[in-house]
Formats: structure tokens, sequence, C-alpha cells
């Protein structure tokens, strides 16, 4: 056998046991070259790299990205280029490679891929927040909504995005202002927002639907309690109107898992109540959550 290829099968060899051991990603190989390329992804827009196609043009050597973003190729060819696509959102983009053999840190955008300096810190994944507030617009690419502390949040919307009303997907379009959503969305480093997931609330038409064809009128409500006891809780809500909602044993009452008694909710608590309404107009709270303790 030729001495530099068994110079190469031996090195590929001993770095796929070294990474067993290790219990680190699998060393994709080929017999195209005798390079060995590591590197990294880092998605320009602050999402996630994972499940990013990383391949080496020409050889056949492909890899799926997990959350990490990180690679490793043996066995490349010099003057080779290596391709990133992701059907999810469209991503289309190659970087030339000037060697083949090294570490290389790859700046991802839709349609570009450029070697970067910036290199993702050891653990480090986009921060994620969690955000709560009424549609002021929306199309297929950004969500613009008035947060629970009055203040306005943009979010880039992508193929990626999970927009949900209950089970049921909802397309970026079909959102309309005065929508009541909850968004999770990760932050870049410049402050950017990437809404991750979407979960319609309650929308126009949600405020008096029949909870069956002849049963109790259901509402859905949010607000600002004024005031609460065993019997009764009072709100200022979204719309500035006062709602008053009988309480009783059935009525489920929660802050995230945790039960909490009607007595103990105080003035100034926000909460989104779920009520029936009778034929006299008496609303009574069927289940009541709990979002935010702090006093306004």
């Amino acid at each position: 056998m030729n001495r530099r290829v068994l110079t190469t099968v031996m090195g590929v060899a001993a770095m796929l046991i070294l990474g067993a051991c290790h219990n680190e990603r699998a060393t994709i190989t080929g017999v195209y070259g005798s390079g060995v390329i590591t590197g990294e992804v880092v998605m320009s827009e602050g999402i996630s790299a994972a499940g990013v196609e990383v391949s080496v043009r020409g050889t056949g050597m492909i890899t799926r990205l997990a959350a990490d973003g990180q690679f490793m190729f043996a066995g490349v060819p010099e003057g080779t280029a290596l391709d990133f696509q992701r059907a999810a959102d469209g991503i289309q983009a190659t970087l030339q490679l000037e060697q083949a053999s090294g570490h290389v840190v790859v700046e991802l955008s839709a349609n570009a891929a450029k070697k970067s300096g910036r290199r993702r810190a050891a653990g480090k994944t986009p921060a994620l927040r969690q955000f709560e507030g009424i549609v002021v617009t929306a199309s297929a690419t950004e969500l613009v909504i008035d947060d629970s502390k009055g203040q306005q949040q943009t979010f880039v919307l992508n193929a990626t995005t999970d927009i949900r009303k209950g089970d049921k997907p909802v397309l970026a379009a079909d959102v309309r202002p005065g929508w009541r959503v909850h968004v999770k969305a990760s932050i870049a480093d410049d402050g950017a927002q990437t809404a991750v997931r979407v979960i319609v609330q309650n929308t126009n038409d949600d405020e008096d639907e029949d909870d069956g064809e002849n049963g109790p009128k259901v509402g859905q409500y949010e607000g600002l309690v004024v005031n609460a006891s065993a019997t009764e809780l009072v709100i200022n809500d979204s719309k500035g109107q006062q709602q008053t909602f009988v309480v009783n044993a059935e009525t489920d009452i929660r802050k995230g898992n945790t039960p909490v008694l009607a007595a103990d909710i105080q003035p100034g608590w926000r909460v989104h109540v779920k009520a029936t309404s009778g034929n006299d107009g008496t609303k009574t709270a069927v289940r009541v959550t709990v979002q935010n303790t702090k006093a306004k």
C-alpha cells in the first residue's frame, strides 16, 4: 500500500477511536484526499444551526448539524468547497476552502457563507425569552406586538417558526392585529429577536364562542386584578373595561402548574380568565391563569 495512503488511513482510524472515547461527533471520512477539516457553523440571524446539511463538494461526504453547529470531515481533497443547505428555511450557500486541513468557523445566512473569527462560546446557545401581548402588525416575515409591559416588540418570522392555535398550525400571513399571542424568541447578540414559537391565545372572534351547540357562551379575558375574594374576581381587561366573574369551587386557578387559592389573588396581578356567560349576563370563571404577580 502506498505510504501516504497508509498514513492517512491510520490517522483517520486514530481520530475515530479518539472521538469515540470522548463521545465526540463521528468523523465523516472519504478517500478523496488527505486533509482533515473541523469546523462550526454560527448562524448570522442568531437561530439554531440544527438541521443544516454540510457536504464536501465532489466527494459525497455529507453530515447534518446538531444545535452546536460542529462538523468534521477526513479525506478532504485540495481545492474543494463546503456546501450548506437547509430546506426548511431555504438556506443554500457555499464556502470555498483555502486549504484542505485545519479548523474553520463559518458564519452562515440564507444565501451566503463566509469565514468568521466569531466562535460560539462552549455550551452557549442563543438566549431565549418569552413574550405575551396583542398583535400590532403581522406578515410572512415579521410580527410586531404590544407586550404585557406596554412595550412594542418586533420579531423575525421564518420557515422554522412554529405558529399554532391549540393543535392547529397557523400561517404567519393569517395572523391578525388584535390577536393575543404568546411568543418564544431567540435573541441574537445584536438584539434581533427571531420567533421560535408563536401560540395564538385569543382571536377577535373568540370572545363569545359557543362551548357547545346549545351550551353556555365561553369568553377569554385578560387584564389586571382590581379585587378578588373566595367568591368573586374583578379585573380591568385589555380593552379597559371592568369585568366581574363569579368564582366557585369548580374554578381552576393556577400559576404555571401550581394551584392558587382565590382568596390569595392580589390586586395588580395580571391574569387570563376563561369564563362562561349565563343568559342573565353573569360570568363564571372556569379557569384563571396567573401570568404575572408584580403589581403595576
